[in-house]
């Protein structure tokens, strides 16, 4: 017998609303999201009409993306993103998603307000520099995060980035990305209202950002490996990028 999982509901996206459905072993929840399920919120840019939205998501594994902070909350819900779903999930899947969104409750207000106190001073001044902790490539690392895009940097010499001679070794430890057209990306992990906000700046093969649109503003999830090697800077490597609402 499978395990049930257990979710509180609030007024989600389709896919998440589908969680709740009784055949995936749901158990349900009344208490809106908030700090209880470690909410969190950044702004972002939809990838499929450019527009400014708001992805939400929780340790209860919902995942949203809303046109405006606070209620009523409204869903985004464009052509193009839509569409997606649909190419992906059925109609038939989605619109019971659908279903499911117009029966649960909401977001909890207190939460909201700090969120949308945050995103207003965003807005006014952003955060200082000195409050965004730089997070270094130490041996061995591993980190899966999700940020918003603050720069891109195209073209890059991996060996210059690196301060390493073209050479056999080098291209040993850099494998196939000695080879490849590389992108440098840096992107801030801090989520309104949250007191962390680290910088992550890292090197990715061009190939694997074909099928996303990236641009400053987007928020991506990466999962990276530290290339820490005696005489060389270290650096942070990106095996994988892709929209934070894509599942694994």
């Amino acid at each position: 017998m499978k395990p049930v999982r257990q979710c509180c509901v609030h007024d989600h996206d389709v896919l998440s609303s589908l969680a709740l459905l009784p055949e995936n072993n749901m158990r349900f929840y009344t208490t809106s999201h908030g700090a209880r399920c470690n909410s969190r919120i950044w702004p972002t840019l939809c990838r499929y009409c450019g527009q400014r939205v708001f992805y939400f998501t929780c340790d209860c594994g919902c995942k949203v993306f809303f046109d405006e902070l606070g209620a009523p909350w409204p869903k985004h819900q464009c052509r193009g993103y839509l569409n997606s779903l649909i190419e992906t999930y059925g109609r038939e899947v989605i619109e019971r998603g659908m279903a499911v969104m117009m029966m649960t409750p909401g977001i909890e207000s207190s939460y909201a307000s700090k969120v949308q106190k945050a995103y207003e001073q965003e807005v006014r001044q952003p955060a200082p520099k000195k409050n965004i902790i730089r997070r270094d490539p130490v041996h061995g690392a591993r980190e899966d995060v999700v940020g918003i895009v603050r720069e891109l940097i195209d073209d890059v010499n991996v060996f210059k980035r690196i301060g390493a001679s073209d050479n056999l070794f080098s291209r040993a430890m850099l494998r196939s990305l000695a080879k490849a057209q590389c992108v440098q990306i840096t992107i801030h992990t801090g989520a309104l209202a949250s007191a962390d906000n680290y910088r992550f700046t890292f090197l990715v093969d061009k190939q694997l950002l074909m099928q996303q649109s990236i641009v400053k503003g987007a928020l991506i999830r990466c999962q990276l490996h530290s290339l820490v090697v005696p005489g060389w800077n270290p650096i942070w490597i990106c095996d994988r990028v892709r929209s934070p609402f894509e599942e694994d």
